[in-house]
């Protein structure tokens, strides 16, 4: 076996494997004697996973440039993403605190590395969809199984803590009762919720390669087929099942505003046969809401009218942190405080609150904005409108349902930054983020 043929395996394996937060925890963040996420460095497992298919990589491409004139080609993407490094580098000598700093360049670092990977490796479209929707329908199955024990069973290999719905802290629901949302294997139900919503997209591109191949050839049906369709449309059904349970207003959003993308996509290339195939497919996950509705249509109406005591107090919280975060950003307006230092930056303004109080804001603009100032939103958005530069060139020369459901996937990601933190806070998070938009300009 090549060995490029090593890495993209490996590389589907990282991609099913990356909601498992297992991890080793050299250095405690802690903040008036609590527990604090932001200030903790770990060594997650994936990481070594992702080590391993970089240095695969190097070795690949000493052997191919071996005795070879380097000649490197860099678009104005690789010149943004170079000045946004630099950038992070020098913003070591202002930040609030230098090392938590240098330890989220690390894990841009791995983002980036993703990101390249994911639009240069030649992942197979198939392959690489198979790899969402196992880890997707997994995650699936275990929020079904924590939303019905209300409980969640702790397993440090696994990287999960112990929970029940007794438990302060938990991220809960109110109905006829205190319900616990799903996690899945992730610390919170939100990041569960935007993972399910791209593994979901993914899975509707199978369903779409599913359809082409029954549609144009319908008398070469085998078993094999009638098993792949069998196993697709009964994921389809325990994902949207999952993704419900997660009760992430911001998942449910995303995933909307991405299938209005897709039917789009699918209408400007006039592709009739899929359109009502992709309308059956929009019943199927509108009959799994409305038959959940049916025994918990209250804890539903509640998440979605925000009238109820903890949808109330959520609301006023998210308020509260985007005004922290215009303060922030104007007293440190040009440079921002650092690189992972916004929740730092709270403290500095108020210091006798309990550790878990010192939230990121939910929203991805204005956290970049209050970490990196004018100066570094602005290179972002340089790499930003090169992302989309590729993606209009790319879409002229070979618009085709894979690709919109790659678009898809990108949109719904910038969709759920708009409403919360974690794809620029949090380890998962990140890694998510690079992925999707370097997927967004997969070369075939």
């Amino acid at each position: 076996m090549k060995l490029i043929k090593i890495v993209q395996y490996l590389f589907y394996l990282l991609i099913f494997a990356l909601p498992w937060q297992t991890r080793l925890i050299y250095q405690t963040g802690e903040l008036n004697g609590g527990f604090w996420e932001y200030g903790t460095k770990a060594l997650y497992g994936t990481e070594i996973l992702l080590a391993v298919i970089f240095i695969l990589i190097i070795s690949q491409i000493v052997i191919s440039i071996k005795g070879q004139k380097i000649e490197w080609q860099l678009r104005p993407l690789d010149y943004f993403i170079l000045g946004f490094i630099i950038f992070i580098l020098l913003s070591t000598f202002w930040s609030i605190d230098c090392s938590q700093t240098l330890y989220y360049f690390s894990l841009l670092i791995e983002g980036l590395a993703l990101f390249y990977l994911a639009s240069r490796l030649g992942l197979k479209f198939r392959l690489l969809s198979y790899s969402f929707v196992f880890s997707g329908l997994l995650q699936s199955i275990l929020a079904i199984q924590q939303f019905l024990t209300q409980m969640i069973y702790g397993n440090k290999w696994l990287g999960m803590a112990s929970q029940n719905v007794t438990d302060l802290g938990v991220s809960t629901i109110e109905g006829a009762g205190r319900f616990m949302r799903a996690y899945g294997s992730l610390s919170h139900p939100n990041m569960l919720g935007g993972w399910l919503v791209v593994c979901i997209i993914f899975l509707l591109g199978l369903l779409f390669q599913y359809q082409k191949r029954f549609y144009h050839a319908p008398w070469k049906v085998s078993k094999a087929l009638i098993g792949q369709a069998i196993f697709l449309f009964s994921s389809l059904v325990i994902m949207t099942y999952g993704l419900v349970l997660s009760f992430s207003r911001s998942a449910w959003i995303g995933l909307i505003v991405a299938m209005i993308f897709i039917w789009i996509g699918l209408f400007k290339q006039k592709k009739k046969d899929l359109l009502k195939f992709y309308l059956r497919l929009n019943l199927i996950i509108l009959l799994v809401i409305v038959l959940f509705s049916m025994v918990y249509g209250q804890l539903l109406i509640n998440r979605v009218s925000v009238e109820s005591r903890l949808e109330v107090q959520s609301i006023d919280q998210r308020l509260q942190g985007y005004g922290q975060a215009f303060s922030i950003f104007k007293a440190h307006s040009l440079v921002g405080v650092g690189l992972g230092n916004y929740t730092a930056a709270l403290y500095e303004v108020d210091n006798t609150r309990p550790a878990w109080e010192y939230q990121p804001v939910h929203n991805l603009d204005l956290l970049t904005m209050a970490e990196l100032g004018i100066i570094g939103e602005l290179i972002l958005i340089g790499i930003f409108i090169s992302i989309l530069l590729i993606i209009f060139k790319q879409w002229r020369v070979r618009a085709e349902e894979n690709r919109v459901i790659l678009l898809s996937a990108a949109l719904a990601i910038v969709v759920m930054a708009i409403f919360d933190h974690y794809l620029w806070s949090l380890y998962f998070g990140i890694l998510l983020f690079w992925l999707i938009l370097g997927l967004s300009i997969r070369e075939e």
